[in-house]
């Protein structure tokens, strides 16, 4: 499955990026967050559930996670003033916002399931 957006390019079966037409190497936890990012993109992502599915059994700190967050901006050419592509939403967690094109596979979203999703996403958090 490949993500498209902007002049950015994820190839999630190579764990390829390219952007601007060009390969570019990120380290792979940056990817991991991308990957997951885009893999719900569109929805908010709680921190909490990003700690779990990248750092799985290991505490990290808020400090961690934002470093991260910052890698990933960088790679595909935003950050934290203009938020174009990761959003932060504060209090609740991070987003992928701008539209994707997704290629050769099914797509991951939520398409007119926003309810389901939801409750999905309340259920985890009280799990969590």
């Amino acid at each position: 499955m490949r993500f498209r957006w902007a002049d950015c390019e994820i190839d999630r079966e190579a764990r390829a990026f390219v952007r601007g037409g060009r390969p570019v190497h990120v380290q792979p936890l940056v990817l991991d967050l991308l990957l997951l990012l885009l893999q719900h993109r569109g929805q908010v992502v709680s921190e909490d559930v990003l700690r779990r599915l990248l750092w799985p059994e290991v505490q990290v700190t808020d400090a961690s996670l934002r470093r991260l967050v910052k890698e990933a901006r960088r790679a595909i050419g935003d950050d934290g003033e203009a938020q174009r592509f990761i959003e932060t939403i504060r209090g609740r967690g991070l987003r992928f916002a701008t539209p994707v094109a997704v290629e050769a596979g099914w797509d991951t979203s939520f398409v007119g399931r926003a309810d389901a999703l939801e409750a999905l996403e309340r259920k985890l958090e009280e799990v969590a």
